[in-house]
């Protein structure tokens, strides 16, 4: 099958998000013979770029040198141009867009044809932004909450608009099918499931295992990986730092993802910014050494589509505190690790308290997040959506 993919950032370089989740997918259909070709917006310069990386092949598009607004017109029109170009070359069976940035390439590129589309979602906008959008107010972050406003008012009508023309949504679990259904009226007969994976663990697993990723080994660590920290519950999580440090001393907080504001500012005020590491971007291999040095993963997020860094960290054999809509499916609450209620920092402050002090109840759940792990690989998620692509065809 010839398959071509659209996201916004360039796939095998971008350390998390859709287009992470899209390589990590592209990578394993070339293995099962697909050719597979994926277009995105070449961020670091305005040119054009053509190349093949693990036998996946790139197209990256020009963008504009001006700023985001004339980028978000820019990408849509040129990965329109790109995608007409390749549908002819490589006679394309399907075409799959990842992630609200790829809609508008979608609309413009809808009308030159009839093959199936595919839109790869994991969750649907005004769902996600009414999980979290006003708690940004709470903690007085004006700014962000500007940004996100502003962000979900663009997406929201295009994302409604592109459903329209999409033959197959597929969505990560059986949850996300009502947030379609009750916002767009999508038709339940069009949608299909498939969970995200890891393949952390086996190709750094042997290597790491016995090394530790950062400065203070003898300490307990806790981890949180994420971008987006604003609907990733940073803030919380930092608030409960500061009562798990009261108790524990002994403990550093680990934050993977360019530091953000107001966030750094927080852990300054609270006095707790020696005691955490902004870790910024981190490459595979580093972020397998924080998996296998840290003691407890903790994702407080307020939604999540969902999480492979939480299935990454059982991999690992580590126990994870999490609320119900980033651990859904994968956490049951006591058994994996613990799940709190969004936003509530002393819930999330008591669980990690909770597994740092009873020993048995803590190896007991590394036990259980291994095992759990074990059902989520890509290889056989990879040929589950492969599945579903053909499905299209018939």
């Amino acid at each position: 099958m010839n398959i071509c993919s659209v996201c916004l950032g360039r796939p095998d370089t971008t350390p998390a998000g859709v287009e992470f989740t899209l390589w990590k997918l592209s990578r394993e259909l070339t293995n099962l013979g697909c050719e597979v070709h994926v277009v995105f917006s070449n961020t670091p310069s305005a040119d054009s770029i053509e190349s093949t990386v693990n036998g996946v092949h790139l197209h990256g598009v020009g963008k504009s040198s001006h700023n985001s607004l004339s980028d978000k017109l820019v990408f849509p029109l040129s990965s329109a141009l790109k995608l007409r170009e390749i549908q002819k070359k490589f006679d394309i069976d399907v075409f799959t867009f990842h992630g609200s940035a790829s809609l508008l390439p979608l609309l413009f590129f809808s009308k030159y044809s009839s093959k199936p589309f595919i839109y790869h979602s994991y969750a649907a906008l005004p769902f996600e932004a009414r999980t979290h959008l006003f708690k940004l107010l709470e903690i007085k972050d004006i700014s962000g909450f500007i940004n996100k406003l502003l962000m979900y008012s663009f997406y929201t009508p295009v994302e409604y608009t592109a459903l329209r023309h999409v033959d197959k949504l597929i969505l990560p679990h059986n949850a996300t099918i009502s947030e379609f259904q009750s916002y767009y009226n999508y038709p339940l007969e069009k949608i299909s499931i498939a969970p995200l994976g890891q393949d952390l663990y086996e190709r750094y697993g042997s290597k790491v295992v016995n090394t530790h990723g950062y400065e203070h080994s003898k300490k307990h660590m806790l981890l949180f990986v994420g971008n987006d920290w604003r609907r990733k519950g940073v803030w919380y999580l930092i608030l409960a730092f500061e009562l798990v440090l009261n108790k524990n001393p002994d403990t550093v907080l680990v934050i993977t993802g360019p530091p953000q504001e107001p966030f750094v500012s927080l852990a300054e005020k609270l006095k707790l910014n020696h005691s955490i590491i902004f870790a910024g971007n981190v490459d595979e291999e580093t972020l397998a050494k924080y998996y296998a040095a840290c003691d407890i993963f903790v994702l407080p997020s307020f939604h999540e589509g969902f999480s492979n860094t939480l299935i990454e960290a059982m991999a690992f054999g580590k126990p994870v505190v999490t609320t119900p809509v980033a651990g859904y499916p994968v956490v049951t609450n006591g058994e994996e690790g613990f799940i709190v209620r969004p936003g509530d920092h002393k819930s999330i402050a008591y669980s990690i308290i909770k597994l740092l002090e009873n020993e048995d109840l803590y190896q007991n759940m590394c036990k259980n997040a291994l095992k759990k792990a074990e059902l989520y690989n890509w290889k056989e998620i990879a040929k589950k959506v492969l599945s579903i692509y053909e499905s299209t065809l018939r």
